[in-house]
């Protein structure tokens, strides 16, 4: 028979790494004739078990040119050595009046023949 041994872990969770702040869903409204927009949001914050606040990068990145439509944004960052990792993600909905028609004009000049 083997032994059995049980663990408890207290943790804090003041002490666990996270985000204090991710960006919630964005919105933007392309101008007219254009099929995009661009869309800024202020950078996720995160810290690490330390307390010490861990560099966050998004993709795509705060001022892309979102096309009309509905686009994920995934965020994520690494601290303390790469023992704590952080992500996060949120939505970006473009609006807009896109035409998808084009029209043409076109000029025909007939000449009679000589």
């Amino acid at each position: 028979m083997s032994n059995l041994f049980l663990y408890f872990f207290f943790l804090d969770p003041t002490k666990l790494p996270g985000y204090q702040q991710c960006p919630g869903n964005q919105s933007g409204e392309a101008m007219p004739g254009r099929l995009s927009a661009v869309v800024t949001w202020d950078d996720p914050i995160a810290y690490d078990d330390k307390g010490d606040q861990i560099n966050v990068y998004c993709f795509p990145h705060s001022g892309y040119d979102f096309r009309v439509g509905t686009s994920k944004v995934m965020c994520g960052g690494m601290g303390n050595e790469g023992a704590d990792i952080v992500f996060c993600s949120f939505s970006i909905k473009v609006t807009g009046k896109c035409s998808t028609q084009r029209h043409y004009h076109v000029s025909v000049r007939l000449r009679g023949i000589l």
